[in-house]
């Protein structure tokens, strides 16, 4: 019986799963979408197949992905707060 397959385990995955999902919502155009829908596919993948290696790849993939979409986030924030300042 592998981690995936207890209730708990399966309200982690659950739960990691909206938070990639509500990340993907807000996520950047291209660059930030592919690694986040990638990462939700390779999730779901690994569950139904029962494959804890292609689920934790699909966790390491939306790490990035999560990753990516806070340092564009930072990169507009940062950037119009620069502009704010030279008004």
């Amino acid at each position: 019986m592998s981690v995936f397959e207890t209730a708990l385990g399966m309200r982690g995955m659950g739960l990691a799963l909206l938070a990639l999902a509500m990340a993907l919502i807000v996520a950047a155009p291209i660059v930030g979408q592919i690694p986040l829908g990638l990462a939700v596919c390779l999730v779901g993948l690994g569950l139904v197949e029962r494959d804890g290696v292609v689920v934790l790849v699909g966790l390491g993939i939306g790490v990035v992905g999560v990753a990516l979409n806070a340092g564009f986030v930072y990169a507009i924030v940062s950037g119009l707060m620069s502009l704010l300042h030279l008004w």
